[in-house]
């Protein structure tokens, strides 16, 4: 059985996994596992009943593996978050957090729709959690908590994370954008 990776969801403008609200089609993929194809909807952006449909297949599929359902409940967290189910999106991820207590990405990801909630002092703690736990991705938790930090007014935290995101991902484009905006001065 192929494990279902979980993903990490961006947050921001331009830079997002595809958080538009037209369903496409989903796409179960024969050979592979329920949750394998969950996370395929989830990493390509998929939104809609189908989508979903797939990755509740997974969740409900009796011979998963706990690791599994956990990263299938982040997959479809994700998928339910680009169709603009933020409330069952966090449901989801508190779902894979009680599977597992100290999977990272459910950390990072609830931390992602609190920032699309607007509710910034939230999604701070959540990443923060994230990044102190084994991530996957790191560069993706600094640069959406960089967001965040502007979103508070911490410009300098900001710049902090999108630089500590660059650092992590050398070819990874949209921090080093965003650090453009930044004009550092020594006192």
């Amino acid at each position: 059985m192929k494990y279902a990776k979980p993903l990490i969801a961006l947050s921001g403008i331009l830079f997002v996994f595809s958080f538009s609200s037209t369903a496409s089609a989903g796409s179960l993929i024969m050979g592979e596992s329920l949750g394998a194809s969950c996370y395929q909807e989830a990493k390509q952006g998929r939104s809609g009943r189908d989508a979903i449909a797939i990755c509740d297949l997974a969740i409900n599929d009796t011979i998963m593996r706990k690791p599994d359902q956990a990263a299938t409940y982040v997959n479809r967290g994700i998928v339910r978050s680009s169709s603009g189910d933020l409330n069952g999106a966090i449901s989801d991820y508190n779902k894979a957090l009680q599977i597992n207590p100290q999977m990272a990405e459910a950390f990072a990801n609830r931390g992602t729709v609190f920032i699309r909630q607007a509710n910034y002092t939230k999604a701070l703690a959540e990443l923060d959690r994230a990044l102190s736990l084994q991530l996957e991705q790191p560069a993706v938790v600094y640069y959406n908590r960089a967001i965040v930090h502007e979103r508070l007014g911490d410009i300098t935290g900001a710049y902090k994370d999108y630089l500590k995101a660059t650092e992590l991902k050398p070819n990874w484009q949209q921090p080093r954008t965003e650090l453009i905006r930044f004009s550092v001065q020594s006192n």
